[in-house]
């Protein structure tokens, strides 16, 4: 299993700490996907 590459959804789980990235990334998908 490579796990070199993280996944989009849960880089930083905002139970990590990382809340500001998780919802960039939530965000971002949102926006792609409602283009």
């Amino acid at each position: 299993m490579n796990r070199k590459k993280k996944p989009l959804i849960g880089v930083t789980g905002p139970d990590r700490g990382g809340r500001a990235a998780w919802w960039a990334t939530r965000w971002l998908l949102k926006k792609a996907g409602a283009r």
